[in-house]
């Protein structure tokens, strides 16, 4: 059954679709199932991730890390975390030491957090290279783990006798961790023993600037009703189950006053509707007096599912390329001149210094073929120009960059409804009750500035954050 609900107010929403079991993001930052869209260990960067959980029930939670080109598994495990406790963990840069990658850059990590984590090196684990599938054996691979995206997964609430175990004794660590490694050592561990998700897990991620003395945090997106009703998915560490595909074939998502409610043929279908947007709007700010550049992370979190087979499933429009990637394709807005996705902003001057600014490209540049994209704006000014990049993330795959000449600050949208064949690309529910345009993305603009008038001897690096705006395109299919 799917229903449409015109201009009432969010707290009657809120109480209408309660009792829905259909997956939908959550609006207080809480749920099942936790969406960090980046992380990065480039450019003297690690990456903070923080996970709560804020219920009076003790929880079985899974962590996936999924690095940044196609969504491949790096690292997965179990974390049982006790009433209001929380799991945080530290990404650092490392230096491969596994057989195949030895010497190769790669991720590190590390926590102090005496949470039950079976089998976990908390001194130090360093992200694998064996679910790196379609590479050429001569080539470096674990570059692409140092940057990607992070999951997780409440996979149930623990039985009472057993969530005793993740009680914290006066010595501030739980009453018995090597319990969970005993049930899993003891075979396969019985999921019954577990009650369904209830959700209350929420996360944010900061990226420190190390060497600078710079840090933001964003907050992860968090998924509601994200399982089938009774279902209980829990499995052993290193198991990368449960993932997005693992939803219940059901979504609702709220649009302009509107509910749409729709089933799917896949769990990974009815994630990707809660995703799914036409556009994505950003502040940009640049200028050379305070050094400030812009980058915008653009990631698909739900991309791995449709580009990995012989033809690519809609939305997105080609396969898998271990040196191309899956790009998505889109043109320029015409009615907005200043960039190639368009912007507004302040005019610095005519730029007279006779520098030649790199003309945007042509509407059929591939760009965004990864996973987790990083995009950095440049004005031809001193500081600002394509090919040095802002290189405020480090991306090793930072491959465009979006210029707004001769705009120093304002605001800039990326618009999908440009791109050939948009239509026969979109999203379709199970009933074709609706469709979906776009595609499933999520992410962030970051800034960073440098005073370049401090004193000497004072640093004065800072940086913000700022969600993207994402603009939904939902159409209702005509009823027979």
């Amino acid at each position: 059954m799917s229903m449409k609900l015109k201009h009432i107010p969010l707290f009657t929403l809120l109480m209408i679709c309660q009792p829905l079991s259909a997956a939908h993001l959550s609006d207080s930052g809480e749920g099942e199932v936790l969406v960090f869209p980046y992380y990065t260990v480039n450019n003297d960067l690690a990456t903070l991730i923080k996970i709560n959980n804020n219920r009076d029930e003790a929880k079985a939670i899974k962590v996936n890390f999924l690095e940044g080109n196609n969504m491949e598994m790096t690292l997965s495990y179990n974390v049982y975390l006790g009433p209001h406790d929380s799991w945080e963990v530290a990404l650092v840069a490392t230096t491969a030491t596994i057989n195949g990658v030895i010497g190769e850059p790669s991720v590190l990590h590390v926590t102090p957090d005496t949470s039950c984590a079976p089998y976990l090196n908390k001194a130090g684990q360093e992200f694998l290279p064996f679910g790196l599938s379609n590479f050429p054996s001569d080539s470096a691979i674990m570059d692409r783990v140092t940057q990607g995206m992070v999951q997780v997964f409440e996979m149930g609430e623990l039985p009472q006798d057993v969530a005793a175990w993740v009680d914290y004794t006066n010595s501030g660590v739980p009453a018995n961790c090597g319990a969970f490694v005993s049930e899993w050592n003891d075979g396969e561990w019985n999921a019954t023993e577990l009650t369904p998700a209830t959700g209350g897990l929420s996360g944010t991620a900061s990226i420190i600037g190390v060497s600078e003395g710079s840090s933001i945090t964003y907050n992860a997106d968090a998924i509601n009703n994200f399982y089938p009703p009774t279902t209980v998915i829990h499995t052993e560490p290193g198991n990368f189950l449960p993932n997005l595909n693992s939803a219940a074939p059901h979504s609702v998502v709220y649009s302009d006053g509107q509910i749409y409610e729709s089933n799917w043929e896949t769990g990974a279908d009815a994630i990707s509707a809660l995703f799914m947007s036409q556009s994505i709007s950003n502040d940009f700010i640049l200028g050379s007096f305070i050094a400030a550049k812009t980058e915008w992370v653009v990631s698909f979190p739900t991309k791995g599912f449709y580009v990995n087979d012989q033809a690519p499933k809609a939305p997105f429009q080609s396969v898998y390329q271990e040196a191309e990637g899956a790009c998505v394709n889109f043109g320029r807005i015409r009615n907005f001149p200043t960039s190639f996705g368009g912007g507004y902003g302040a005019v610095i001057g005519d730029n007279n210094n006779g520098q030649v600014c790199t003309p945007p490209p042509r509407p059929e540049i591939k760009t965004m073929c990864w996973a987790a994209n990083v995009m950095f704006f440049y004005n031809c000014e001193p500081g600002n120009t394509k090919e040095e990049g802002a290189q405020i993330l480090g991306a090793y795959n930072n491959q465009y960059g979006i210029r707004v000449k001769p705009y120093e600050t304002g605001k800039s949208t990326i618009d999908f409804s440009t791109m050939v064949d948009y239509a026969s690309t979109a999203l379709k529910d199970a009933d074709e009750q609706y469709t979906y345009h776009g595609f499933p993305v999520t992410g962030f603009a970051i800034s960073k500035f440098t005073n370049s008038g401090a004193q000497p001897g004072l640093l004065a690096q800072y940086a913000n954050v700022r969600k993207h705006n994402l603009g939904k395109h939902i159409v209702e299919e005509a009823s027979e």
